[in-house]
């Protein structure tokens, strides 16, 4: 389990333990997980603070990073509470929901609906422990993994030049960290009930982490966000009423990023914006930093810096594979029916390419489309369109990678594990970035 799901992540925790230190104190650190956790006397370390932007205008949403050794335990944790909890593990991506949407709209194309779409305000801070320890101690009956549980939500997250005499400030008797293994799992088994009652109230029920959608008779519309009120208030929770509306499904409505009407699914403008911004970007990057780039690495040529840029463009374009998931901005908007938007995206970065004298002002033959990604992402995911991360099996294509952007330099020698740990921050770094053109905050 350690090698398959913890040694690749290599953020540090509050002990700046990195993956290669830690792979050297492996087995005294499993020892002592199994040992103390046996003994029900088992501590997680105070949680580092990250904050991730949610865009602009918008408060960063705190994330809390654990240490390596606590992030074993996390991870045990989760994989008890999905096994004993089922039905609260949600694998489903957004888009998936999306298409639920997409389905429900033909089977009641000529019915009067409306639809009521809201979200909780401040979810993860606002989950009540007493209520949340409930619930599990409904299935669980060890004392031992109960207070395990209770320690992972009391752990306080701190700055990480917080002062041990200070650690007071930061205790919570209140929410869930987020970005712990055991963050989504403890979120869904809070809300486990509270999705069974919002069922009941209307035609189709649909929850993607905080963000609810109801659709109702157009008869029922007027008490809907009163029943919704009551059923979060006995769970302490109230719904953001700043982001809650109720309107004819005629009417053209924005969910998790999407733009949705009974006639065509198409992707919100903010998001639109925020994926040309970002690809912008790069084109910026390259504009203004080449020659910096030369003078700090000898060995970045100009053909290798052009090759470059349009591989992390296309990349940037089409997404990535890694292992088994996907990554990036046109995966998770497969499910537009817009194709048009996709073809004018492609204009507008084919014309970003006037600013470049060393492409001649023209977009290179081999700079990928969005609008053939989208079939490609669609029918043939793996068929070579995309760009694969699996693809770099052997140590000379990961060292030719890094070395080509200059995170290695291409003349020194490295050990195997030393390569493999730069290549695997380095596609950590680069695929959240894909995730972050995204930009869907609840």
């Amino acid at each position: 389990m350690y090698d398959e799901k913890i040694s690749k992540k290599a953020t540090r925790g509050i002990d700046r333990i990195g993956i290669k230190k830690f792979n050297e104190i492996e087995k005294d650190q499993l020892n002592i997980i199994f040992n103390k956790c046996n003994a029900g006397t088992y501590k997680f370390s105070p949680y580092v603070e990250k904050l991730q932007s949610k865009g602009r205008s918008k408060n960063p949403r705190l994330i809390s990073v654990s240490t390596i050794r606590d992030r074993i335990v996390l991870y045990m944790l989760k994989e008890i509470l999905h096994e004993i909890f089922p039905e609260c593990v949600y694998r489903k991506l957004p888009n998936n929901y999306i298409k639920e949407i997409k389905e429900f709209y033909k089977i009641s194309a000529h019915k009067h609906i409306c639809y009521f779409k809201t979200d909780i305000k401040s979810f993860y801070d606002n989950i009540d422990h007493d209520i949340l320890i409930g619930i599990i101690k409904t299935r669980v009956k060890s004392k031992k993994l109960i207070n395990l549980i209770k320690y992972s939500l009391k752990t306080p997250t701190v700055p990480i030049n917080y002062k041990k005499k200070d650690i007071k400030e930061y205790k919570r008797t209140y929410g869930v960290p987020q970005g712990l293994a055991i963050s989504n799992i403890l979120a869904n088994i809070y809300l486990k009930e509270v999705d069974v009652k919002l069922e009941g109230i209307g035609i189709r029920y649909i929850r993607y982490v905080d963000d609810i959608l109801i659709f109702i008779e157009e008869g029922d519309s007027s008490d809907i966000q009163g029943k919704v009120e009551t059923v979060l208030s006995d769970y302490n929770l109230s719904l953001n009423v700043s982001k809650t509306e109720c309107q004819l499904s005629d009417f053209e409505f924005e969910y998790l990023g999407y733009l949705l009407s009974k006639t065509r699914t198409s992707i919100k403008e903010a998001n639109i914006e925020r994926f040309i911004t970002s690809v912008a970007g790069k084109f910026s990057s390259y504009l203004h930093n080449s020659e910096e780039r030369i003078k700090k690495y000898p060995w970045l040529n100009q053909d290798i810096q052009q090759t470059v840029f349009v591989e992390d463009l296309n990349e940037k374009i089409t997404g990535s594979l890694n292992e088994k998931r996907r990554y990036g901005w046109l995966f998770y908007f497969l499910e537009i029916t817009d194709i048009s938007l996709l073809h004018k995206l492609d204009g507008i970065i084919s014309n970003f390419f006037t600013r470049l004298s060393d492409f001649g002002g023209v977009p290179p033959a081999n700079l990928k489309k969005l609008a053939k990604a989208y079939y490609k992402a669609k029918y043939t995911p793996r068929g070579g369109y995309i760009h694969n991360y699996d693809n770099y099996e052997t140590i000379s294509e990961k060292m030719k990678y890094l070395g080509d952007r200059g995170y290695i330099n291409p003349d020194k020698h490295y050990k195997k594990e030393d390569i493999d740990i730069i290549f695997n921050r380095v596609k950590r770094k680069r695929l959240s970035d894909l995730e972050l053109d995204i930009g869907i905050t609840s």
